[in-house]
């Protein structure tokens, strides 16, 4: 059968539409999964991935060394990312006058020195008196170690292998409690992480074996 030129050309429209169609397409369908990995990976930016331990705890009255009997109460998050650099937040509930908020080294049940303030601010202390604030946030490194050669913490590192074994708490100071009135021990949650590299080993101090 003889085709005309004017059946060719409508032929060959055809023939070069199918195949922009073919090569089009898949394209598409990958820009629409690289787009939908690029949304699912933004739901998942603030996990603790990669964290070397995490603590959360709850500070109340009752956890001072003698018990104080108030009904204010707090809570915090610690997140130790490797062994330089510790993340935190403490967030305090129906409390007046803080005054001061510290990590002591010490077991539960026993008071203990300060070795890494959280927040001091005795010119202007931090009320909130109805409900919850966060009293601070913010990141700790060695820089910020005040050492207590007296129970053995002369480095960062030794702070970290009290931290590690639950030998740490937090303590919240008021004008009312200068000795403190809400506590919490860092219990270390879910196991401390061996990733086989530096950022899961914390190296132990010969000051450590004198406890």
């Amino acid at each position: 059968m003889k085709v005309s030129p004017r059946m060719r050309k409508k032929l060959l429209v055809v023939l070069v539409l199918a195949v922009i169609m073919v090569i089009a397409v898949p394209q598409i369908v990958l820009a629409g999964n690289h787009n939908n990995v690029h949304d699912d990976s933004g739901e998942h930016g603030d996990s603790d991935h990669g964290a070397v331990a995490r603590f959360s705890l709850r500070l109340t009255g009752s956890e001072q060394v003698p018990a104080v009997s108030e009904i204010s109460f707090g809570h915090a998050k610690l997140r130790l990312v490797d062994n330089n650099t510790l993340l935190f937040s403490l967030v305090v509930c129906n409390i007046a006058n803080v005054t001061h908020s510290h990590i002591h080294v010490g077991a539960a049940g026993a008071n203990g020195p300060i070795v890494v303030p959280l927040f001091d601010e005795p010119t202007y202390p931090f009320s909130v008196t109805h409900g919850c604030a966060t009293l601070a946030a913010g990141v700790r490194t060695p820089s910020d170690l005040l050492p207590q050669s007296g129970a053995g913490i002369n480095t960062w590192n030794a702070f970290l292998n009290a931290l590690l074994t639950n030998h740490a708490y937090i303590n919240v100071h008021t004008t009312a409690h200068p000795g403190g009135e809400i506590r919490g021990q860092l219990i270390l949650k879910g196991g401390f992480v061996h990733d086989g590299d530096e950022a899961g080993h914390v190296e132990h101090d010969d000051a450590d074996d004198d406890e």
